[in-house]
């Protein structure tokens, strides 16, 4: 094999791909940004999962949640948003003693 093209990967295809000659030209001219994603969107796959500010406080410190029964629960991994909607980063929903709870995997704040 002389060449492998891959024409998608995760949510992202070619058609919103720039190559890096085209990446070099538009940091050269100040304007990268025009065509990065943010990260939240980047991970809009994960569902999103909101918490309280003082719950927020106690995920950034490495201590697990409780979710509630009125809380959308779905097993794995999800993004999570302080309220008022800032991005916090990467969480993992899982089960001790058969209940449900949040931990931080990954924070972006």
């Amino acid at each position: 094999m002389s060449f492998l093209l891959r024409m998608r990967s995760g949510g992202f295809g070619l058609d919103s791909s720039i190559t890096l000659e085209e990446a070099a030209r538009l940091a050269e001219c100040g304007n990268i940004g025009n065509c990065l994603i943010s990260i939240e969107n980047a991970l809009e796959p994960y569902p999103p999962i909101t918490v309280a500010s003082d719950e927020m406080k106690k995920l950034l410190n490495g201590v697990r949640i409780k979710l509630y029964a009125g809380d959308p629960i779905k097993m794995g991994i999800c993004r999570i948003f302080e309220e008022g909607g800032q991005f916090a980063g990467l969480g993992e929903v899982l089960t001790t003693d058969g209940i449900p709870v949040l931990k931080m995997k990954c924070i972006f704040i």
